[in-house]
């Protein structure tokens, strides 16, 4: 099966259309580069129950909101089908209300080439941080050399993605 009988076989519709592919890496992070961060938000995410939806509130400092309504669908470990709709405030109030699972995070921006995102989580999984970076291409995510300050790579653990790091 190609990516795009995957992809419609999880409920998408062809990429590009309205959803795109998402290319990432993971990885364990001890502490914090000694850098300044590009930006910095703090994510409330809301795995919905019986669904591959999540919720999430970007609450920037010094960066505007984001509200959002994401649909994932895994093709493999490093790949899957994203469809994102942004929302208002009150349709962000009004999906709140749906029962989920809820993972809360300050995402750390740096530079780099790609962009990393450092996350340290709180509450049930308060000490834990993870770096990722996402690809635009196959190609690129297989030849990228992590930076030095990054621990075990994670990319392939399913225990470390967000809708199982939201379940108790």
């Amino acid at each position: 099966m190609n990516e795009n009988e995957q992809s419609i076989s999880l409920g998408f519709l062809q990429s590009g259309k309205y959803g795109h592919y998402e290319r990432e890496r993971r990885w364990l992070v001890e502490k914090l580069p000694k850098m300044a961060p590009l930006r910095v938000y703090d994510i409330t995410d809301t795995y919905l129950n019986q669904s591959r939806m999540r919720l999430r509130h970007m609450q920037g400092h010094g960066v505007t909101d984001e509200r959002k309504l994401t649909k994932k669908g895994e093709l493999t470990a490093d790949t899957r089908i994203i469809t994102t709709i942004y929302l208002d405030e009150a349709e962000y109030a009004l999906l709140s209300t749906l029962a989920g699972q809820r993972i809360i995070k300050r995402r750390h921006y740096f530079a780099g080439d790609p962009e990393i995102a450092v996350d340290i989580f709180q509450g049930t999984h308060e000490g834990l941080i993870m770096a990722e970076v996402e690809f635009p291409s196959s190609k690129l995510l297989k030849s990228y050399k992590p930076p030095h300050w990054v621990g075990k790579e994670i990319t392939n653990d399913a225990a470390f993605s967000g809708g199982k790091l939201s379940r108790p």
